[in-house]
Parts: structure tokens; C-alpha cells; sequence
């Protein structure tokens, strides 16, 4: 073969390896692209309650409140808005609030969402949690943070939470195993929500072990918020925690509609991860904690202590949740004076008590947490 036929032959083959590359490479794209958009529409699925709210058994309703809270609305400055518009363009966001000075200066639906949609919490629903526990802790029903946990839930005495104070629960710092990716400890098929069904709740202390001792280590998982529950509902008058929950902080806040909390065969709430409320009911969830931060009673110290440092914060498995963060109270994220509720998938509510601001967003994925604090800090 000469030269010039080789090179001719060399130059084809070439060219038709490039060709077939690039064939497999668009359809790899294609597939990539095809599962992303997929996996975002499953994310939307459970990110918005209403199809679970009409098909799902394991759940229970709290009510609207027969007085309602008006949320007022009014002009926020040009800025402030601008920054909530940027927002709220990044493709994965759903919906956005921003409230000044107790009104609402910017509200924003996109998809199929709007002001009746019940958006998860995901982990969010630790700080509500916590804060559930407060009241039961001011009423007297439990006597002190620094009573062991087994002294109030018997149930889950055969674990080491038998000996952990409430006080390093409420701070993620029970000494547990260093937890499994994002925080959760549970089993993959316990994450599966809308299923839950298929879940019971104590399976999750069958499995507990501690590898630290109790107050030496910030590791963040469910398990710490799991044996709140298991105190709250000991110390209930109706031995349920949603039931104490509904009576210490939802009765409390004006609720405009009705919520729900995901729970297993056995009634017991997914005390970590799943609440659902509409928008203008997690603004009021909001506004009434700010409130109490600045409230001269039991549950206002209760609440400045829970919305303070406890604990460093540093996430050892560098899930997202604990990024931009400086610190960690009671089962909520601190930034400077700021307080945060944070949940996996991209649900944040941020209260500045200084700014006397929130903001409230709920989205498919965890992408715009630089752009969620410039809206603050504006």
C-alpha cells in the first residue's frame, strides 16, 4: 500500500471512530439528560404532597385554625426583590417567599405549585421538633435537658439512648456512629416515603450504636431526632407526638390550612423528615418561632437556647445540608445570628432575627445556597 492510499485509509478510519464517538457520546447526553429530568420529576413528586395527601394511608392531618393569621402584603425595596427574582429563575426552585418586617415583600410559584401545595419538609422537620419538645419541657412534663432520655421513653431503654441526655440529642451530639451519606442513618428503604407503609420506627433503634461518648461529637443523622419523638410522645398527655405537636406549636400559629405529618404502620411520625404544610403556613411556622426568640417566657429561653450555638456544626461526611453553616442548636442550622431550617433536596428557611427578615425556599435541589444567603444578606 502507498503512502498516499495508507494515509487515505488511516484518515478514514479516524474519521469514522470520531463519527461513532460522537454518536455514542450524543446518546450518552441523551440518556444522562433523560434520567436527570427523571429523577427531577420524582424529586417534584414527593417535594409537593398533594398526590401523597390523596393516595397515602400512613399519615395524620393537623387542622387549619379556626382563627386564621392574616399574612399582609406590602412593597419590599427594589433591590430585595431583584435578588428574590434571581432566585427563583434557577430552574430547580419551585417556590419562594420573602417576608420583612412580618410581610410577605416577594411570593413566587412555578410548575403546578401554588399557595394550597404542601411542600415535604424533609429535614426541616428536626427544628419543629425540637421545638415541640420545648413546650413539654416549660408545661413541666419533663423536668430537665439533663434527664437521660431512658428516664422518659422506656421503649428504647435497650438502646444506649437509655443513658443519653435530652440535651445531646437536641444538639446531634448522642455519640452515634458516624452517619451514613446526607445524614441519614436510616436503611435506603426507609427513605423511600411514600412507602411508609412498609416502615416501623423503632426498627431504627435496632440498629443504633454508639462509637463516641455522648457531648464529644456533632454527627448529624436522624437518629437523634428520632429519640425526641420517642420523649415528646412519652410525655404527652395524648401519647402521640403529632397530637403534642399540633397542641404546643401548630394550634399556635394561625394555620390557614390544613398539614400533615408521614408516619409509619404503627402511627409514629417521621419526626426527621416528613411534615407537609403549604407556603403561607411555613411562613406562619416561621413567624411564630422569631417570635418567641423575643418572647420574655419559658419557651422564649427555650427558644433563644435552641436558636443559638450548642455545637460547632462541622458534618464529618461533608453532607450539603451543613455547608455555609457556622454552628448547630437544637436540631437547627445557625449563620452568624441567623437561624435555619435545612432539608435534604434543596427546603430552606432562613430567620434573621436582626433583619427581622425569612426567607423561604423549596426547591428540587440543593444548587443555589450561595444565592439563598445573598438574598438574605442583602
Amino acid at each position: 500500500m502507498t503512502n498516499t492510499k495508507f494515509n487515505l485509509y488511516f484518515e478514514g478510519q479516524i474519521s469514522s471512530l470520531v463519527n461513532n464517538l460522537l454518536i455514542v457520546t450524543t446518546v450518552f447526553i441523551f440518556a444522562l439528560s433523560a434520567i436527570a429530568k427523571a429523577e427531577n420529576r420524582l424529586r417534584y413528586s414527593l417535594l409537593t404532597g398533594n398526590e401523597l395527601d390523596r393516595n397515602h394511608t400512613e399519615l395524620k392531618r393537623l387542622p387549619p385554625s379556626s382563627n386564621v393569621r392574616t399574612l399582609p402584603y406590602r412593597k419590599g425595596s427594589w433591590g430585595l426583590v431583584q435578588e428574590a427574582k434571581y432566585l427563583i429563575t434557577n430552574e430547580d426552585n419551585v417556590a419562594l417567599m420573602v417576608i420583612q418586617d412580618g410581610a410577605i415583600v416577594f411570593e413566587n410559584y412555578k410548575r403546578s405549585s401554588n399557595k394550597d401545595t404542601k411542600f415535604l419538609s424533609m429535614s426541616m422537620a428536626k427544628s419543629l421538633t425540637a421545638y415541640a419538645l420545648g413546650q413539654q419541657l416549660c408545661d413541666g412534663r419533663i423536668r430537665s435537658l439533663s434527664d437521660p432520655i431512658g428516664k422518659y421513653a422506656p421503649d428504647i431503654a435497650f438502646t444506649f439512648y437509655k443513658d443519653v441526655e435530652i440535651y445531646n440529642s437536641l444538639r446531634m451530639a448522642s455519640g452515634h456512629a458516624k452517619p451514613t451519606e446526607h445524614g441519614h442513618t436510616i436503611p435506603k428503604q426507609f427513605q423511600k416515603l411514600t412507602k411508609t407503609n412498609q416502615i416501623e420506627m423503632m426498627d431504627l433503634f435496632r440498629v443504633a450504636s454508639q462509637s463516641a461518648p455522648q457531648g464529644t461529637k456533632f454527627r448529624y443523622h436522624g437518629h437523634d431526632t428520632a429519640s425526641l419523638e420517642r420523649v415528646i410522645a412519652a410525655t404527652a398527655r395524648d401519647t402521640n407526638m403529632v397530637d403534642a405537636f399540633s397542641r404546643n406549636l401548630w394550634s399556635k400559629i394561625g394555620a390557614g390550612n390544613y398539614a400533615f405529618w408521614l408516619t409509619d404502620r404503627n402511627g409514629t411520625p417521621l419526626s426527621f423528615s416528613g411534615f407537609y404544610a403549604t407556603m403561607p403556613d411555613w411562613a406562619r411556622l416561621a413567624l411564630w418561632s422569631l417570635e418567641r426568640t423575643k418572647e420574655n417566657s419559658c419557651l422564649g429561653d427555650y427558644m433563644r437556647q435552641a436558636t443559638s450555638k450548642q455545637s460547632k456544626g462541622r458534618i464529618e461526611n461533608d453532607a450539603p445540608q451543613g455547608r455555609g453553616f457556622d454552628g448547630y442548636g437544637f436540631q437547627t442550622w445557625l449563620r452568624g445570628e441567623q437561624f435555619w431550617w435545612v432539608g435534604y433536596g434543596g427546603q430552606r428557611i432562613g430567620v434573621d432575627p436582626n433583619r427581622n427578615r425569612i426567607v423561604i425556599v423549596f426547591s428540587t435541589a440543593p444548587n443555589y445556597m450561595k444565592d439563598i444567603f445573598d438574598l438574605m444578606d442583602y
